[in-house]
């Protein structure tokens, strides 16, 4: 049986057959269909990247700190991104910011420094464009103290003073110095980098104490401080030597010495009478190399002897001057002291009564030598040469030294 359109009756499954303009206009109301689901279905928000920040400022907080500030126009980031530069073209992140920051604080960076910052901000699409670029220097700031400072006595008047110094932005250093480590009186102004110091003019054997530190226009740093210091002493004098004491007229004893070692300074000139204890009599320049005591002496035997001093301290006492009682022999004289001086004519005759030997010297009144030599215990010396007048003999057996007025006719 032939099949036809329309529906029949008895087969209610039955359609019209379908023809290809049919089967087009089907796939078309497909299409259709889909795109009504889809429109249908919950609308999905599609992600997009956030604005930039503007108006970023930065402003210096300290000697290491610049404050930032920036306007937030995103309301879709999940952060922000700060980056620093020390040359205004090489940038490096420093800080990562949540959502909604509009400040920040770059710290621990170099005083008087100048930098350079921009903001963006980010979310999961991506990170916006960068902020404006803002720079700003760090303050000055006071300089690091120095360190290590060490105080060495070079010699008797000069100490010599050495530090590390710890600071790149000093104008120059200040010396201090103190008698007792309490009171100080700033003694030198240094140039910038200085590390060392000669503090020269100081007082022999005596301590001094030091402290420097470091300065700029903001300030000055700490101290470095140096316990006490003692400058060199002075090495004492030698003993003088050559030491002579001769009377020349009546209450007159000429006192005479070599020219003292040791840098002495002065010469003090003691004298005792008999047993009694020895007192200081006077006191001359060290350069002075004679002292005439005028004292109205008694008759008495008189010792005498000097020291010289310096700034280190007193010297060893010279062997004594002796001047006896008896010791003026104008002609032929046989006294009771242990030594025998006396004149034969023109012959001088000493007997030094026990010791083994002794210098002698010939002096006239002005003190000018007029024969030196050795002498044994017993010696005749010939003064014939020598024009008439008054002379002074002196003994110097090393242990003490005996002086006795002659007469030449």
């Amino acid at each position: 049986m032939a099949l036809t359109g329309g529906i029949n009756a008895f087969n209610p499954y039955f359609c019209f057959p379908i023809y290809p303009e049919s089967m087009n206009q089907a796939r078309a109301f497909s299409l259709l269909v889909t795109f009504l689901i889809a429109l249908l279905l919950p609308f999905r928000t599609l992600a997009v990247i956030p604005k930039a920040p503007t108006t970023l400022a930065a402003l210096p907080a300290s000697a290491s700190q610049i404050n930032l500030t920036w306007l937030d126009l995103a309301s879709d980031e999940s952060g922000f991104e700060v980056e620093q530069s020390t040359d205004g073209t090489k940038f490096v992140k420093v800080a990562d910011l949540p959502a909604n920051s509009i400040t920040y604080q770059d710290k621990g960076l170099k005083s008087a420094s100048k930098y350079w910052y921009r903001v963006r901000a980010k979310n999961a699409s991506g990170a916006s464009a960068y902020s404006n670029t803002a720079n700003a220097s760090t303050l000055q700031a006071a300089p690091n103290a120095p360190s290590n400072l060490i105080a060495t006595a070079v010699s008797t008047s000069q100490i010599d003073l050495k530090w590390t110094d710890h600071a790149s932005n000093e104008t120059g250093y200040q010396v201090e110095r103190s008698p007792n480590g309490t009171t100080f009186t700033k003694i030198a102004d240094l140039a910038a980098n200085a590390t060392a110091y000669q503090s020269t003019g100081l007082a022999a054997a005596t301590a001094y104490y030091y402290r420097v530190r470091a300065v700029n226009a903001v300030g000055a740093s700490a101290y470095i401080n140096t316990g006490p210091v003692k400058t060199q002493n002075v090495q004492v004098p030698d003993a003088p030597e050559n030491f002579t004491a001769v009377p020349t007229a009546p209450d007159l004893v000429q006192l005479r010495w070599s020219k003292p070692t040791g840098n002495a300074t002065e010469v003090v000139i003691e004298r005792a009478k008999g047993d009694g204890n020895f007192a200081q009599i006077g006191k001359v320049a060290a350069t002075v190399l004679q002292y005439e005591d005028k004292s109205e002496l008694e008759a008495a035997d008189y010792f005498y002897r000097i020291k010289a001093i310096n700034a280190g301290g007193e010297s060893p006492y010279s062997l004594l001057g002796i001047v006896r009682a008896a010791s003026i022999i104008t002609s032929v004289d046989t006294p009771g002291n242990r030594y025998l001086i006396y004149m034969a004519g023109r012959t001088l005759v000493v007997n030094l009564n026990g010791a083994a030997e002794a210098k002698l010297s010939v002096y006239d009144l002005t003190g000018r030598p007029h024969k030196a030599k050795r002498i044994k215990r017993e010696e005749r010396v010939d003064l014939s040469l020598l024009p008439a007048g008054v002379y002074v003999v002196v003994t110097d057996n090393g242990k003490e030294v005996i002086s006795k007025r002659i007469l030449l006719y």
